[in-house]
């Protein structure tokens, strides 16, 4: 599915996620800073350590769901959605 072609509701959701995983990832780069800011390492050093450790986190989640959409899917079966079921 395209970025251009989501509906309202899709557009909600992927921002959830999106959201969801910054908040997952946040501890991590707090602790990254921290533990560079105590060894006194230069501003820019933090600042990629930050890019690098919060985009291997982010990256690891979006793995991590589609794994699971896809175990999800294959559960379902051929199963199609159908909008009037109780």
């Amino acid at each position: 599915m395209g970025y251009l072609d989501q509906t309202p509701y899709d557009v909600k959701q992927t921002v959830k996620r999106g959201v969801i995983y910054l908040l997952i990832a946040a501890p991590f780069v707090l602790i990254v800073a921290t533990v560079l800011t105590i060894v006194k390492a230069q501003l820019w050093v933090i600042m990629v350590c930050n890019v690098v450790v919060g985009g291997a986190v982010v990256l690891l989640e979006i793995l991590i769901y589609g794994k699971i959409k896809e175990k999800k899917q294959r559960q379902q079966g051929t199963k199609k959605f159908d909008p009037f079921k109780d």
